[in-house]
Order: structure tokens, then C-alpha cells, then sequence
């Protein structure tokens, strides 16, 4: 499975060059991992606005705590705990805070009517997928995004592939209906549950 998998030889190079103090290597570290961490945090989440916070938090962490790791471990657990970590204290901020979402900006280069249309299309599924649970978001990321099978998303949930294949259908189903109610238009984008 990708998760339990040691650092490739050359991410163990870049971690190990930037806990020897390469500014280089941890500037060329984080953004190898930034996009990943950004979707974990999403999933935690389900706020992009709080996600962003939270993937920023998780960097920061890193980088104090990279001494910390231990280079003949797996990395991404790690780093995902540590995004689940700044999840949790990013969600507990939450409770004090109004919804504060701004749609998507539109590039200057295209059509704005075609642009509107696109950024609204991508508020509704984004708010889609917002609604599911924090288990459904994972479940969709692993099998859908990251081409898992539900057996393997098991696995890397720790949950039986019963409840996997049940956590999919209901997050397939939730968006699908979202989008029925809320955006028909975009229902033909979204992967058909089998």
C-alpha cells in the first residue's frame, strides 16, 4: 500500500538534506508535499477556508518537528498525523467562526459569462463534497481520486471493507443527490458509483 511505504530514496534525500539544514531542500520538500497536504486537510475538514489554514499550520510543523521524524519510517503517516492534528485544532476554531467561503475567482483570459458559469459549477460540487463526513471525503479521495480499490481504502482506513464500500456508496449517493437538487447541470461529472 502507498501510505505504509518508506520514503523513496530520493524523498529520504530531501528530508535528510533539509534536517541538516538546507533551506533548498525543506523549500523543495514542502512544495512536494503541499498539494497533498492540502487534501488531507480538505478531507478533514471539509472548510476550504479552514483547510488552507490547517495545510499551512501542518507545514509549519513539520518543518519544527522534521529532526523528530525517523528517516527508516514510513513519511506520509506521519505527515498525515500531523495534519490530522492541525485539523482537529483548525475544526475547533470552527465552531467561532461564519461561514466566510468566497467563490472561486474567474481567470481574466477567459469568457466571464463561461468563467461565472464554471465558478458557480465549482462552489456547488465543492459544497458537495463539503457535506459529506470526514469519512465519506476520505473514502472519495482514496477510490476515486487516488484509484484505490474500497478493499484497499480499508485497509488504509482501518475499517472493515464492509463499512468501506457502504462509506462510498452513501458519499456517491450524497453527491449525486446534491447535485440533482442543487446543480443538475454537473450530475454528468460526477463518477457513477457501480
Amino acid at each position: 500500500m502507498i501510505a505504509l511505504v518508506q520514503p523513496s530514496t530520493d524523498q529520504r534525500a530531501l528530508i535528510e538534506r533539509a534536517r541538516a539544514g538546507d533551506r533548498q531542500a525543506l523549500e523543495d520538500l514542502a512544495r512536494q508535499v503541499w498539494p497533498l497536504v492540502r487534501t488531507w486537510a480538505l478531507i478533514e475538514l471539509g472548510d476550504p477556508i479552514l483547510a488552507e489554514d490547517a495545510a499551512q499550520e501542518s507545514l509549519i510543523v513539520m518543518v519544527r518537528f522534521l529532526n523528530k521524524y525517523d528517516v527508516d519510517r514510513p513519511f506520509k503517516p506521519w505527515l498525515r498525523t500531523l495534519v490530522r492534528n492541525q485539523a482537529k485544532s483548525q475544526g475547533r476554531k470552527r465552531k467561532n467562526l461564519p461561514d466566510q467561503r468566497v467563490p472561486l475567482t474567474a481567470a481574466a483570459s477567459v469568457d466571464v459569462d463561461r468563467a461565472l458559469d464554471l465558478d458557480a459549477g465549482a462552489q456547488r460540487a465543492l459544497d458537495a463534497f463539503c457535506g459529506l463526513t470526514p469519512n465519506q471525503r476520505r473514502m472519495i479521495e482514496l477510490v476515486d481520486r487516488q484509484d484505490l480499490a474500497p478493499a484497499e481504502a480499508a485497509i488504509e482506513l482501518n475499517i472493515p471493507q464492509g463499512t468501506a464500500r457502504s462509506l462510498l456508496h452513501g458519499a456517491r449517493k450524497a453527491l449525486r443527490m446534491h447535485l440533482i437538487k442543487h446543480a443538475p447541470e454537473l450530475l454528468a461529472l460526477v463518477k457513477e458509483a457501480p
